[in-house]
This record gives C-alpha cells, structure tokens and sequence, in this order.
C-alpha cells in the first residue's frame, strides 16, 4: 500500500518503523517536530496569500512595523541595516534585499550615516506611514480570526511551550556528539 493511501499519520509512523525500527518512544518527538513544522507552513502560507494584495509580504511588513514603531518611540533618525538584521534575525543580504524592495515601492529611505559614509540610516517614508496605517487594523482582525480556536489561556499557554522548546533547540545547537563526545560549538543565535 503507498503511504498516501492511508492517513498521513499511520503511514509516516509505518515508513519510519520499517525504516529504523520500533520508535515508540521517540514518536510523540516527531509527531511534535512534524505539527509544529506543518503549523509554522499553515500559518506562513496563510499570511503571505492575505498581504499578497498589498504588494507586502510578512518580512516587508514586519520591517515597515519595526521602522514606525522606533519611529514612535524615539529612533526618528532612522535604524542602520544591522540593527534591521538583529531584529529580523536574518542575515544582512536578506535584509538588503528586503531593503531593495522596499525601497523601489517608496515605503523606506536611505541616507547617508552623518559620520561614517560606509553605512546608511533606514527610515520609514509618509508613504510607508500611511500604508501600515491602511493595512494594519485589517491584518490584525485577520491575525485574530486565525488564532479565534485557542482561548487566551491555551494561547499563553502555547507561547509558554514555544519558548521552552526554542531553548531547548538552542541549547542543543550550544553542544553536538562527535564519535560519543560532547563538544561546545556555535552560540546560541540572538533572539
């Protein structure tokens, strides 16, 4: 029987156990592993097809949120690329592409650093303001009937979990078995 023909599952529990044997012990890890990826899709996928029409997508438009927020609270003058990189834990190419993009939709500028003419200061343009302020309000009714399932207890209770496991795959990535030893290796990435 193909493993499709059958619920999901039983057949990726029947592929792994033909595999590697019996992993009774280690199928509530992969049952975890494989929900939490699924949802992760689910939820990315969802996201990205309703700020389609707005020429945005998730990372856009959490870079433009970012922007108006430091706005708001002080940062006027703008942020460099590599404090945008920090905040979106991404590396500094994606940031510049994100920036690129942006940029050509006249949702951000860039200036020259006042004292150092190798970097520039992002900042969010009126265009930018106006558009968030037009998406915005949308997005987050739309965030709230994704999430209208969970009580808010089952919600902070969720994100209690989250972190947890975010640790712990940090902590794991902190130290790797070569040939049965432990070894200290990358630092955990920045939150």
């Amino acid at each position: 029987m193909h493993p499709h023909e059958t619920d999901k599952g039983l057949a990726y529990r029947e592929i792994f156990r033909a595999a590697f044997g019996d992993l009774r012990d280690d199928e509530s890890i992969m049952s975890l592993i494989r929900n939490v990826h699924h949802a992760y899709h689910v939820m990315d996928s969802a996201h990205e097809e309703y700020l389609k029409p707005f020429a945005l997508t998730g990372a856009k438009l959490r870079m433009l949120t970012w922007l108006l927020a430091c706005d708001k609270v002080g940062y006027a003058d703008g942020l460099l690329p590599s404090q945008l990189s920090r905040f979106q834990n991404v590396s500094p190419n994606t940031v510049s592409s994100l920036l690129a993009g942006l940029e050509d939709q006249r949702w951000i500028e860039r200036t020259k650093h006042p004292t150092d003419n190798r970097k520039q200061i992002i900042t969010i343009t009126d265009s930018g303001r106006t558009l968030l302020q037009s998406v915005f309000p949308k997005y987050k009714q739309f965030i709230d009937s994704t999430m209208i399932g969970l009580s808010r207890e089952e919600r902070e209770i969720l994100v209690t979990l989250l972190n947890k496991l975010t640790q712990s795959m940090q902590d794991a990535l902190q130290t790797t078995t070569v040939d049965g030893e432990v070894t200290k290796e990358m630092p955990p990435p920045d939150p």
